[in-house]
């Protein structure tokens, strides 16, 4: 995937753009990859806390992984923005 190989090269360049690592945690959760999606999300937090949609798919990521935790992210999202999906409305 282009896509995929171009925000890898970004972040390999030390692009610290939250949204290359949303993007792609976004394509990793999309693929199936919850684990390398969590951390992605992780990263784009780390530098934008309030990212409400990265806080959302972090939890989506982890109740998918069976991490009930991922409750408290989406409830924080969803304090941030709530047009954002309930848990129980996970894409």
């Amino acid at each position: 995937m282009s896509a995929l190989r171009d925000i890898d090269r970004a972040i390999a360049l030390g692009d610290k753009n939250p949204g290359a690592f949303f993007l792609r945690g976004l394509i990793r959760y999309e693929k199936g990859d919850m684990t390398a999606a969590v951390t992605d999300f992780d990263s784009a937090l780390a530098l934008t806390p309030k990212l409400a949609i990265g806080l959302a798919f972090r939890g989506y990521a982890k109740l998918k992984l069976g991490d009930k935790a991922g409750y408290e992210d989406i409830k924080a999202a969803r304090q941030l923005d709530p047009r954002l999906p309930a848990a129980d409305a996970q894409p």
